[in-house]
């Protein structure tokens, strides 16, 4: 899962409760998105638009998003 946070700290506390998990099930090697891979990484919002993580990160942001999951494998 990748979540959208200030800091890669803030999004590890977010999936330990959103999981409910210890840190170390959460978070299987945890890390940030490099600037490339934002704009490299393909995003398929709800209504099938692909759009790049980047562009759906600053969507987000644009209305107020802060701390939240972002993409996952699970879908």
């Amino acid at each position: 899962d990748w979540y959208m946070a200030p800091s890669l700290e803030e999004a590890i506390e977010k999936a330990i409760k959103d999981t409910g998990l210890p840190r170390d099930e959460a978070c299987d090697d945890p890390s940030e998105v490099s600037d490339d891979d934002m704009k490299r990484l393909k995003f398929t919002r709800d209504d099938g638009t692909k759009v790049t993580f980047q562009e759906e990160l600053d969507s987000r942001l644009a209305v107020g998003a802060k701390t939240e999951m972002f993409a996952s494998t699970e879908y």
